[in-house]
């Protein structure tokens, strides 16, 4: 049985869709939230609280967190490649 996994962030409370990974890699993310790889690599490198982590080579995206940093992003408009 599977059931949805909730995640407390600070002031948030997200409940994930079942099947929806905790953290996933850069074509996840393009897939999950509809922003190419550019915006989400430029988005990395100008952001030092941009929900990401690098393991080794790889930088793997916080799901929950990336949910809630879009959502308050300053001026509420991501700008795009």
């Amino acid at each position: 049985m599977k059931v949805p996994v909730e995640v407390e962030v600070p002031e948030i409370n997200i409940i994930l869709p079942m099947n929806m990974p905790l953290m996933c890699d850069i074509d996840r993310a393009v897939e999950l939230f509809g922003i190419g790889k550019t915006t989400l690599a430029a988005l990395r490198k100008n952001h030092p609280d941009f929900p990401c982590r690098t393991i080794g080579r790889s930088v793997w995206y916080l799901v929950p967190d990336l949910y809630a940093w879009l959502r308050d992003y300053p001026g509420g408009r991501i700008p795009t490649e």
